[in-house]
């Protein structure tokens, strides 16, 4: 599902659009993505080191769809 939102160039990564979607994420990252009408933003916490559970995976991404950015 992301692979098609990125060819239609629906994902930004700290400001700039991405282009594949093997670009690899590093703590600190911001992505930027349409979900329906709404805009949503998540910051990068951490890099998880398997692939785990979804709670799991909650804990390495915080929601800062509400902050402004200077990309």
């Amino acid at each position: 599902m992301a692979t098609k939102e990125i060819k239609f160039g629906r994902f930004r990564l700290n400001g700039t659009k991405v282009e594949k979607s093997s670009i690899l994420l590093k703590q600190g990252d911001i992505i930027v993505f349409s979900r329906g009408l709404e805009l949503k933003a998540v910051k990068v916490v951490a890099l998880g080191t398997y692939r785990g559970p979804f709670s799991e995976a909650l804990t390495l991404y915080e929601d800062v769809s509400k902050e402004q950015f200077d990309f």
